[in-house]
């Protein structure tokens, strides 16, 4: 997702829950607002002319060098309040542990390879792919592992997979790895081969990421993000989680065989609903429909949990497993 796509995305989001969210109701006054003053400004400078267009750009340089005062108030926490850039854009990031980098970077590739293959299984299934292509995916993907050097690493089971014939993987397979895609997502974020990282009220399974690395050859990245910039991104796909696994313990889509843990997440789910619920889009969870919920909750665990395994490899912690898995 570009910045602008993220944008466009955001404001038809606030523009369409404006009626019935108060938060959503305020971003689009300030744009308005924002939309308004900016043409008053043009208007003043044709009615008045030379005279009033000087006086605003002494108004406007009297206040960006407040705003430059600002920054170099807050120039020790290196965050201004008027820079809206992530400080990892305004700051030297350390070179990564070359350890941890080809960690990461076998992690993606082997994530890529099967939710290559998944998706491959689920458009044989759904007569997407034709037969005549039988074969074809499955020397791309074993190829992909092979390139990368990740091939000796794989067990049994995983290269019995990956090397059986097109059909023949169960549905419940098709289904778990397919998920993968939501990995080869954040793990390209992780490596910068891409600026954003879809926010999860906008998340949708996707392959296009993946076949960039499977099909294309798209060589993966050569830089990590450091921890603290991870850390905001898993706790938020940990909440988010949790308040899909509650909605859908409360419309009886999953079963929890805990009892405890079944109370507490249906009084989470009745605490949640209501104006500041989280949002899946346009609506929040309470609105949203079965499939966008159940959806939305394996992409948010999916998430929690790809970011917990690079969180663990940057500790220093499982660079030998992942290497060898």
């Amino acid at each position: 997702m570009t910045r602008w796509q993220l944008f466009r995305s955001n404001l038809w989001l606030h523009v369409r829950r404006a009626p019935r969210d108060i938060r959503s109701l305020k971003y689009v006054w300030y744009l308005l607002y924002l939309v308004l003053y900016g043409t008053y400004l043009i208007w003043t400078v044709f009615q008045y002319g030379l005279g009033m267009a000087v006086a605003i750009a002494v108004l406007l340089a009297l206040s960006f060098g407040i705003a430059l005062l600002i920054a170099r108030t807050h120039a020790k926490t290196n965050e201004s309040l008027l820079n809206l850039s992530p400080a990892r854009q305004r700051i030297s990031l350390p070179e990564p542990d070359p350890l941890q980098l080809t960690a990461v970077q076998n992690l993606l590739v082997k994530r890529a390879t099967f939710a290559d293959r998944a998706s491959a299984e689920a458009m044989l299934r759904n007569g997407v792919l034709p037969k005549q292509a039988a074969g074809l995916t499955r020397r791309r993907t074993i190829d992909l592992a092979r390139s990368a050097g990740i091939w000796d690493g794989f067990d049994g089971q995983e290269r019995e997979k990956l090397t059986s014939p097109e059909g023949a993987w169960a549905e419940e397979d098709v289904n778990t790895l397919s998920l993968w895609a939501e990995d080869v997502l954040v793990l390209r974020w992780v490596l910068g081969m891409d600026q954003i990282l879809t926010p999860l009220e906008f998340a949708e399974l996707t392959f296009l990421p993946t076949f960039e690395i499977s099909a294309r050859g798209v060589e993966v990245g050569g830089r990590l993000l450091p921890p603290y910039d991870l850390r905001p991104v898993r706790d938020m796909a940990h909440h988010t989680f949790v308040r899909g696994l509650s909605e859908c313990v409360s419309r009886g889509l999953t079963e929890i065989e805990s009892a405890e843990d079944r109370t507490i997440l249906l009084d989470f789910a009745a605490a949640s609903k209501g104006p500041e619920d989280m949002l899946t889009g346009s609506k929040t969870f309470a609105e949203a429909s079965d499939e966008r919920v159940l959806s939305l909750t394996r992409l948010a665990l999916r998430r929690y949990s790809v970011l917990l395994e690079v969180l663990t490899i940057l500790d220093g912690n499982a660079i030998t497993c992942v290497q060898e898995s």
